[in-house]
């Protein structure tokens, strides 16, 4: 019997274009930054506030990508675009 030839086709999951655009006014970031000082957040909250405050497209954010931002934290991209998302 011949060995069956199997394919693997791999398809990149990060969009070409963002759906989910985060802008956030300084209030809001104020109050991602303390829950990430604070110390006392489940690590699960404080990586989503560190998400928001990386892909904040506002004036005083850095608007970074879906890829740098999974990089820079160790998380998944499909991480990054649920957060956008919520």
């Amino acid at each position: 019997m011949s060995p069956v030839a199997r394919r693997c086709v791999v398809t990149a999951k990060q969009p070409v274009v963002k759906r989910y655009i985060v802008t956030l006014s300084a209030d809001e970031r104020e109050r991602l930054n303390m829950l990430i000082q604070k110390g006392t957040c489940p690590a699960r909250q404080v990586l989503k506030a560190r998400i928001l405050l990386k892909a904040d497209a506002s004036e005083a954010g850095d608007a970074w990508s879906d890829g740098r931002i999974a990089e820079a934290l160790d998380t998944s991209i499909d991480t990054i675009v649920r957060t956008r998302q919520k």
